[in-house]
């Protein structure tokens, strides 16, 4: 069937992903909800990235004649998106985090609550942005009308590497300091970026005001010196 699995430590098995889920649930259906309120919030498609939910990514849902208890979101609840015109964003999984208020879903998107005694959100949302996860599930998509998407059944299905919870918690810890220190990174490289594009429009200025010239012929005399 094409899926692919790799070597695991001695205290870690593959299991399917189903076995460790307490409740997989596609999203509320819905036709042209408000851009701004009134409403109950709904997330838009677009609020799941790989590893990430933007909770402000949202429109409102008004004058709904149905129970929407079952479509609201709990901390942590991992997000799938289950149809997008890009491949490369159809199964990315993101979890919910500093959830305010009540905010529901829509049907292009799953929510995954697991068993939580045995496994962590957070270890399960760091394995879906793997590349073998990735390659594993773009290996079930399906294709129509223009959209591509994957279905709960196929996500279910998808192979699992469970450590211990120890483990997991390990996991995190690391992959999170190693998150920061690249965002600590990245950050130092912005800054940099901004002094050097300062300093270029400074020395832009100066030639364009006849200013770098005098500032080069002192300098050269000063070497000859």
């Amino acid at each position: 069937n094409g899926i692919e699995l790799q070597n695991l430590p001695e205290s870690w098995i593959w299991v399917e992903f189903w076995k460790i889920i307490f409740e997989l649930k596609n999203g509320i259906y819905l036709v042209a909800p408000n851009v701004e309120p009134p409403g109950n919030p709904i997330l838009r498609i677009s609020a799941v990235r790989s590893g990430s939910v933007n909770l402000a990514d949202r429109k409102y849902l008004s004058n709904f004649d149905m129970d929407l208890n079952k479509y609201y979101l709990e901390e942590k609840d991992l997000l799938f998106t289950r149809y997008n015109g890009s491949l490369d964003l159809v199964g990315i999984c993101g979890m919910v985090r500093n959830l305010k208020g009540n905010t529901l879903y829509p049907d292009k998107l799953i929510r995954v609550r697991l068993a939580l005694e045995v496994i962590l959100p957070e270890f399960t949302e760091i394995f879906f942005q793997t590349h073998i996860a990735r390659k594993n599930i773009i290996g079930v998509v399906k294709s129509s009308a223009g959209q591509k998407g994957i279905s709960g059944k196929d996500l279910k299905i998808q192979p699992f590497p469970l450590p211990p919870l120890v483990e997991q918690y390990e996991i995190v810890r690391r992959v999170n300091a190693l998150f920061a220190l690249a965002d600590q990174i990245e950050q130092q490289v912005a800054e940099a970026t901004k002094r050097t594009e300062a300093l270029t429009q400074a020395v832009l200025a100066k030639a364009f005001r006849g200013e770098l010239v005098e500032w080069e012929s002192c300098h050269t005399q000063n070497r000859l010196v």
